[in-house]
Formats: structure tokens, sequence, C-alpha cells
């Protein structure tokens, strides 16, 4: 592979300093609405084609509207002195869903989310469905089409 072609990324994604890309939430956000415009332009479309489309539109939609939820966590969460200092107390990783739980509190609110109601529900399902279905996908776990689950 040429140096050429190894970098061509380079071209297409600014870095920061971190070498990072300095905001990649806002382009998860911009691909996720731009497949969730998608998925509702092909709504009313009933061929094969057109539903298969859809689903594609709705997946991508589901992937990025979770990898910029978590993006934007694990920029505020580590921005944070005083999560900077409960992580190297606790010398492990948190999960994302534990670390939205945990934000209110560090932004001074006395509450959190009510894990029972919305907009955590959603926020779970979510991220659940991107885990299980979408990106961690074990076929044994899910309905095959002669049991009645959906074609793929």
């Amino acid at each position: 592979m040429s140096m050429e072609s190894e970098s061509w990324h380079k071209s297409y994604i600014p870095e920061g300093k971190s070498g990072n890309h300095p905001c990649p939430e806002a382009v998860y956000y911009a691909i996720a609405t731009g497949a969730l415009a998608r998925a509702k332009s092909l709504a009313a479309a009933t061929s094969d084609d057109a539903s298969f489309e859809r689903t594609k539109a709705v997946t991508t939609a589901m992937v990025f509207s979770a990898l910029c939820l978590e993006a934007f966590i694990n920029q505020e969460y580590f921005s944070r002195p005083e999560t900077k200092k409960i992580l190297r107390r606790k010398k492990r990783k948190k999960s994302f869903e534990s670390k939205w739980f945990d934000l209110p509190h560090l932004l001074g609110n006395r509450t959190t989310f009510d894990k029972s109601a919305m907009p955590y529900k959603a926020f779970h399902e979510l991220v659940s469905t991107r885990n299980r279905r979408l990106v961690h996908f074990k076929p044994h776990m899910e309905q095959r089409r002669e049991e009645g689950g959906v074609p793929c």
C-alpha cells in the first residue's frame, strides 16, 4: 500500500491537536440526520428495493445517532477535572450509559435521569439496539425468517 493511499483520510478529515477529528459528534450528527431524511423520503415507497433502502437509512441513522451521543459524552466527560479523578481512582472505564447518567450531577444538578422514563428509555433502547443488533450482531440471538422473524 502506498503512502498516498494510507493517508487518504487526512485530506478529508481534519485533525485536532491530538490527531483526532476535533468534533466527531458533528460529523456523526450530519450523517444521522441525512440518513433520517432519506428514510422519511422513502416511507411511502412500497417496492422491495425502496424497503431495503429505507432499512439501510434507518440503520445508518440509528448507528450514527448513538455514535454522536457517545462522542459527545466522552468529550464532556473527559474535559472535566472531577471525572478525570474518578477514572484515575477506579482504574477502569465507565460505560457509555453510566457517563450519561452521571452527567447531570457533574453539571451541578441534584437529580439525574429517571431510567424508567423518557428520554432515558429512548436513549437506552437506541444504544442497546445499536450494540446488540447492529454493531455486535449475533445471528443466534435473532429470530430466523422461518420462525416468523423479519427477513434479512
